[in-house]
């Protein structure tokens, strides 16, 4: 039966109503082909004196039969075409579900709504292209003309012959189907030209779209009153949509421009003024929309009603957790918006979004949501770091990586732990000012690098945030473009809006001391964020963190199954020798796979993943100490991190962060002292491996346990009843709809 169910509410709904619009859409054109052909004959029929008119009337009734012949094949053919290509299917925008699932004999919930793309007009015309016009055009000029040669024999024969012998001699089967056809082709052809017609007026008669049968709803849900910038009474058999066509508007979303963007205390959070908004000329009546913000009438719309306005472009498919309030139901009707414009709208269905809370995320972490993308956790410990055990998350996809920096964690706990130091703790962010002249670019240096002159930009910029602390600005001039690097302390958050706001304020008190000077960006590349540069590596950006740790050679030798002086060996030819050769920048190849653990623990902890690019920059040192044993060492000149704001925010990543038992004074830099350790732990093991070349072998033995495990768990389901229920669920609201709503 839930097969069933699915079947009919999504499936058949999706995949053949476009199959009946293309269906519709070749009769269309083959009965226009064929009557066209038709009254071609018919007018070479009328060939005097002429063998051609005798062949014509043959052919007729020759083209008649073979229509009528491959007629009762077009639906078979049109299935088989279209299920061979139901990409061509997407130029017809044509809907049939009303007569598929016959609706005027039966109600539809909401889930059971046909895709939006399609219009619900039973007989909307279907305007392809303008060949298809011209076909019209044509067929239309052989209808007038043959008319005119009926009227003129009819004419004839009913003066000297009377009515009777008008039924003996032109009321036959032909006769009739050219009339039928010739209807059929008038009607269409008037249709048309309505349509083009209507494309360019600019009456409200045109605009305003035809009223449409609601969805019928019981008395709890029956439509009261709806203001809509008037009082508007609605009856319960009324479409709710109607108050939001009739309400008039002065000024389009799309009309009003902000001029001026004031930024205000508080990391990742940026507010727009509110009294600088102008609007534009007046559009034309015919182009104004009405705008559906209204509450309790976007409450009382159905799904495929919301849908509707989407299409129409009354409302943005931004603004439906506003205008919805039920954020679960606002990313289920954008998921089905989007599902139309897919070739293949059946893709969406995998991706989960039920079941989330989605506050954390809305207006703060992304936006035109349409679910979330589940990495599976792994966890990694205990790391002994500075004489603590820590277990740590690692959100990654990539086999061997967990188990491989478990047997890192290990030989460091054997050997002691490993030791950390922070020596350097500061965001950036550097902008680019141009002057007339070299000359001021000098003086403005001069002027930055004096106490006073960096006293006051740095009371300026700690203005904007009780957490920032500006620490140094570095000039760095270039012909009559002086590029200034500011370094500042952000607390417990990465600190990126945190800095911009400050620096565009030290920016403008900068501009009341030189007039002249022009700011060009407020990034200038010399920051750097998200890209590797050697500028992070020498001076820092984040929490630079050094960690080092001492192997005895036994533990080399038990956990490893190698030598401390084959794994120096090894490290000093990779890192230094092999990325010299391949040109690495910096420190960015100076390490076997920094990056690895960086964008696993990134991941789990909600930090930005683009700056993994920056974040991952390691230096791995391996050396062998007289004793033995074996010094490794990781320095990481920009580890950005941070505990507050962003995506520490979501639920799933909090409790990561919580696992880490952070300090309680300086979580974001103990954060940091972490990263440094898993990572020493990861390229311990990493070239342990290739030392050992036991890589690939690992890989192989760790990456096929999945044909193992189904094995092992034959019979037995690899996902919960509910769960996998849950999955392929076709209802738009998870079942904690309520309790998520804004």
């Amino acid at each position: 039966m839930s097969g069933y169910s699915h079947f009919d509410r999504e499936n058949y709904l999706k995949f053949h109503s476009e199959e009946a619009a293309l269906f519709f859409s070749t009769m269309d054109n083959a009965v226009l082909d064929h009557f066209m052909k038709l009254l071609l004959l018919n007018v070479g029929s009328h060939w005097p004196h002429s063998d051609v008119g005798i062949i014509c009337e043959r052919l007729k009734t020759h083209l008649t039969v073979a229509f009528v012949a491959t007629f009762s094949l077009l639906p078979v053919l049109t299935r088989i075409t279209f299920a061979s290509t139901p990409q061509n299917a997407g130029f017809f925008n044509f809907r049939m579900s009303q007569f598929i699932l016959k609706e005027s004999n039966r109600i539809r919930s909401e889930s059971e709504s046909a895709p939006a793309k399609f219009d619900t007009g039973l007989f909307q015309p279907v305007y392809s292209n303008n060949r298809n016009t011209a076909y019209l055009s044509v067929a239309a000029a052989l209808v007038l003309f043959n008319t005119s040669f009926a009227a003129k024999f009819l004419a004839h024969t009913a003066y000297f012959g009377g009515f009777q012998k008008i039924v003996d001699n032109y009321l036959t089967f032909m006769n009739v189907w050219l009339c039928i056809g010739s209807y059929l082709i008038l009607v269409s052809f008037v249709c048309r030209i309505k349509h083009l017609f209507a494309l360019g007026c600019t009456c409200e008669i045109c605009i305003k779209p035809k009223p449409r049968k609601s969805r019928m709803r019981s008395d709890s849900e029956s439509a009261e009153v709806f203001p809509v910038n008037a009082p508007v009474s609605v009856s319960s058999n009324s479409s709710p949509l109607e108050p939001l066509v009739e309400a008039p508007l002065s000024v389009e979303p799309d009309d009003l421009y902000h001029q001026n963007q004031h930024h205000h205390d508080g990391d990742n959070e940026a507010d727009e003024d509110e009294n600088a908004t102008v609007s534009k000329s007046p559009k034309r009546e015919c182009t104004v929309k009405a705008r559906a913000e209204d509450s309790d009438v976007m409450l009382a719309l159905s799904d495929a009603e919301v849908l509707q306005l989407i299409r129409e472009g009354r409302l943005k498919t931004r603004d439906l957790e506003t205008v919805m309030k039920s954020l679960p139901r606002a990313v289920g009707l954008r998921r089905q918006d989007l599902a139309t414009h897919l070739n293949n709208p059946h893709s969406i269905d995998r991706i989960p979004f039920a079941n989330y809370d989605y506050r954390p995320v809305m207006g703060q972490c992304c936006e035109e949501v349409i679910g979330y993308i589940p990495i599976p956790l792994g966890k990694v410990g205990p790391l002994l770091l500075d004489g603590q055990e820590h277990y740590l998350p690692l959100a990654t996809t990539e086999g061997c990586l967990v188990a491989s920096t478990n047997r890192g964690c290990r030989a460091l706990y054997l050997s002691g732990g490993v030791r950390t130091a922070l020596f350097r703790d500061q965001m950036t962010r550097a902008p680019v000012v141009a002057f007339p002249s070299v000359g001021e670019v000098v003086k403005c240096i001069a002027w930055v690098e004096s106490s006073q002159g960096f006293q006051i930009l740095r009371e300026a910029f700690n203005e904007t945030s009780s957490h920032a602390d500006l620490v140094s600005i570095f000039p760095n001039p270039v012909g009559r473009y002086l590029h200034l690097r500011f370094a500042a302390r952000t607390g417990e958050a990465m600190g990126m809006n945190m800095v911009s706001k400050g620096t565009d304020r030290a920016l403008r008190c900068l501009c009341k001391q030189f007039p002249r000077m022009q700011v060009i960006s407020l990034s200038g590349n010399m920051c750097t964020d998200k890209k590797p540069a050697v500028v992070n590596h020498l001076l820092g950006r984040g929490k630079s963190v050094l960690a080092e740790a001492r192997l005895p050679g036994w533990v080399v030798s038990r956990v490893f199954h190698t030598e401390p002086i084959r794994m120096a060996r090894l490290a000093r030819v990779k890192h230094w020798t092999g990325s010299a050769m391949a040109g690495a920048p910096g420190m960015a190849g100076c390490n076997a796979h920094a990056a690895n653990l960086v964008a696993a623990l990134f991941a789990a902890t909600g930090q930005d993943l683009a700056q993994v690019v920056d974040s991952s920059a390691c230096l791995t040192q391996l050396e062998v100490e007289d004793d033995g044993s074996l010094y490794a060492s990781v320095t990481m000149p920009c580890i950005e991190v941070g505990t507050v704001g962003g995506g520490t925010r979501l639920p799933a990543q909090r409790a990561c962060i919580e696992m880490l038992d952070l300090s309680l004074e300086r979580p974001a830099e103990h954060l940091a002292r972490l990263v440094a350790g898993v990572v020493i732990a990861g390229e311990l093991s990493l070239l342990a491996a290739l030392a050992t070349n036991d890589l690939v072998e690992a890989h192989m033995r760790l990456n096929r346990a999945a044909a193992a495990v189904a094995v092992a768990t034959a019979g037995h389901p690899a996902v919960e009843e509910g769960e996998n229920d849950r999955s392929g669920s076709t209802g738009l609201l998870s079942p904690n709809t309520n309790n998520f709503g804004m």
